[in-house]
């Protein structure tokens, strides 16, 4: 994989973290791991792939855990899935995500259903996404773990 630079910012928030994938180069921490630094904990950084007016896939990476958001296209109805289906997956890195959108996604438990909306994404909807409805599906121990 060639090197990108990922810069996550919030116009309101400054930036939120950055980090570069690259052959065996991950973060800006010393210890090779992403440095996450929230100013606000109203959100968290997210990475998606995929993307038809909002991101189809967002991954939240956590120290202990990975968020993943999934809106699959559905044919019976010639469109995505109006919901994200939430998965929990152990921890991985940028680029186990971005490597391969179906890596053990699959058989992840399925820990609920958040509507698919613009509101719940940074004005991008590429940066951010709010806490609260993960919070309310039971997530807060895996977002605050450290």
């Amino acid at each position: 994989m060639s090197s990108a630079w990922f810069a996550l910012t919030h116009s309101r928030l400054g930036p939120l973290t950055s980090y570069r994938l690259g052959p065996g180069v991950l973060g800006q921490g010393g210890n090779g791991g992403v440095v996450y630094s929230v100013a606000d904990d109203e959100w968290l950084p997210i990475l998606y792939t995929g993307y038809w007016d909002l991101p189809r896939v967002v991954c939240i990476l956590r120290p202990t855990a990975t968020i993943i958001l999934d809106s699959d296209f559905l044919e019976e109805i010639d469109d995505y899935d109006p919901d994200y289906v939430v998965k929990l997956l152990p921890p991985m890195g940028p680029e186990d995500f971005l490597g391969s959108r179906t890596a053990g996604f699959s058989t992840a438990p399925v820990v609920g259903r958040i509507p698919a909306s613009r509101e719940l994404f940074d004005e991008t909807r590429r940066t951010a996404i709010r806490r609260a409805p993960l919070d309310e599906i039971g997530l807060s121990e895996a977002i605050d773990a450290r």
